[in-house]
């Protein structure tokens, strides 16, 4: 994520106020390398010392003086003059904590329900896990990590203003946004992969053979390279949270990330197109066609939320003046992104497992409808058998050996007519 490219600056600029406001606000936090910022980006903006309206609402002014403390200065003095930024441009507390952390649980939670019935939809259709079943699970394995990092750091100040985070915390957070992505990159991949898997399983064609593994070539390169890149973006790969490192040497990171998001809904897009041939080419009316056509798109949902999320990315800056609250959108996106993947992932084995419940509960019910029925018959039979004791009229069934048939075991009217065993119908 973007947030890994740049220092955490919880940054407003702090007015130069006049003494009346002075005595309310401590100065003394201020680092020299703050005051030197300071002076040089309002000199350089043509901002009076005097006019805060200027120093907390110029977006110029605010990006000049956090690239120069992201140059210059340490974290400890970003967190400082933010909590006076606060002071004086009267910014009130805020926190998304609670809504990353709710969205993020909810969406992991309905993942893991959809891999759940997935698997048992196999164990009670196919009673086989296949290569694709495999790659899903270990996507939810990855998964677990980010759902882990992302309830800490939410606790410990994702979410809220950054001033108001400890630098402790905030150095924690990094590093584990960095390690995160890896495991972002590999549940995508993985998801990516057990959807091709299942359409290579399904659809036995060369053509789509060929095709389908070209597509795995196409989510497995991108996704190796990306994670590279991320691992090593800066060296020594301590700057990425330790911005205080001198001399450190980084990719584009702002482009890295957004080739990235774009490589995914290109391959969002791939894999979306490529089972409609084959769907189109089987011996079903266009009703059939249309309904398993709609099933295999559902995927559309995770598409949409990679575009979303891109937007978002697009929005954060480089110089944000307050990353872990402005990032919480990215967040979320991400989780939405991953998650939906995976429930999408896991639908068409969910459907059929929908139609086999369905056929079994079906079943059952005429089951015991057949029984209740046949129940009847042998009761009613029963007492016709009684009252016709000494009547010559009534013949009674028999199988060649002269046994009575069970109009029970026989099953229902259909199969006692039909039963080679009756002498003759009743």
């Amino acid at each position: 994520m973007k947030l890994l490219s740049v220092l955490l600056v919880p940054f407003a600029l702090l007015s130069w106020i006049s003494a009346s406001h002075a005595a309310q606000v401590d100065f003394s936090a201020l680092s020299q390398c703050t005051l030197t910022c300071l002076l040089n980006t309002f000199a350089a903006e043509n901002c009076s010392l005097t006019d805060i309206n200027c120093q907390c609402k110029n977006e110029q002014l605010t990006a000049e003086t956090s690239a120069c403390m992201l140059s210059n200065c340490t974290l400890a003095d970003s967190l400082a003059l933010g909590t006076l930024q606060q002071q004086v441009c009267d910014v009130k507390p805020q926190s998304r904590a609670s809504e990353i952390v709710t969205i993020h649980l909810v969406l992991a939670t309905l993942a893991f329900i959809a891999v759940v019935l997935r698997l048992l939809s196999r164990y009670l259709i196919s009673k086989t896990i296949y290569n694709d079943d495999i790659a899903m699970l270990a996507a939810v394995v990855f998964l677990v990590p980010n759902i882990i990092f992302v309830g800490w750091m939410s606790t410990h100040g994702l979410g809220k203003n950054t001033w108001n985070v400890s630098a402790s915390n905030v150095t924690k957070i990094m590093q584990l946004f960095w390690v995160g992505e890896t495991f972002y990159v590999l549940t995508l991949l993985l998801t990516k992969v057990s959807l091709l898997l299942f359409y290579l399983r399904i659809f036995p064609s060369r053509r789509f053979q060929i095709w389908g593994k070209l597509g795995l070539g196409f989510v497995i390169l991108p996704a190796t390279i990306i994670m590279l890149l991320q691992l090593l973006q800066c060296l020594p790969v301590q700057y990425n949270w330790d911005k205080t490192i001198h001399n450190p040497k980084c990719i584009n990171v702002n482009a890295l990330t957004y080739a990235h998001a774009g490589i995914n809904i290109a391959q969002d897009f791939v894999i979306l197109a490529l089972p409609i041939p084959e769907l189109l080419h089987l011996k079903l009316d266009l009703q059939q066609k249309i309904g398993l056509i709609v099933m295999f798109q559902v995927g559309i949902f995770a598409c949409i939320t990679s575009i979303v999320r891109l937007r978002f990315l697009a929005q954060f800056g480089v110089n944000s003046i307050d990353p872990l609250y402005e990032n919480s959108d990215v967040v979320i996106w991400t989780s939405a992104e991953t998650n939906t993947a995976i429930i999408c992932s896991c639908l068409p084995a969910i459907r059929a497992l929908y139609k086999t419940g369905r056929h079994i509960a079906s079943e059952a019910a005429s089951g015991r409808r057949t029984r209740n029925e046949n129940s009847r018959r042998q009761y009613g039979k029963s007492s016709q058998l009684q009252s016709n004791d000494h009547d010559p009229r009534f013949v009674e069934p028999r199988s060649k050996a002269g046994e009575v048939v069970s109009l029970h075991d026989m099953g229902d009217t259909t199969a006692l007519v039909s039963s080679p065993k009756i002498g003759r119908a009743v």
